[in-house]
């Protein structure tokens, strides 16, 4: 809890309050792309869990514990992830987008 206080300080209420506001919009992002059927290889969804994992670095400041702590948390607790938008389906074509990327 200290170093994630620690990393608020760092990124300053802006970034905070910025990133808070776009996790809603690429959670929508990536549900279109499951909608419309886009594969998660394609430029279009690499592109957006770049993105996703770029937040998720910024708020974990590259430190693997809290990244799977953070993973751990949304996996253990699933209203976590249902309040954010965040479903099974989602998470696993996520996962897919990044086996499949690089």
């Amino acid at each position: 809890l200290a170093y994630l206080a620690q990393r608020r300080s760092e990124l300053g209420e802006a970034a905070i309050k910025a990133a808070e506001h776009e996790w809603p919009e690429l959670i929508a992002k990536v549900r279109s792309a499951i909608e419309r059927g886009v594969d998660p290889a394609s430029a279009e969804v690499q592109a957006l869990t770049r993105r996703w994992n770029e937040l998720i670095e910024a708020f974990t400041g590259g430190d693997a514990g809290i990244a799977a702590s953070l993973s751990n948390m949304y996996r253990h607790e699933p209203g976590l992830s249902q309040q954010n938008g965040m479903d099974a389906d989602l998470m696993r074509y996520v996962q897919q987008a990044w086996q499949r990327g690089a």
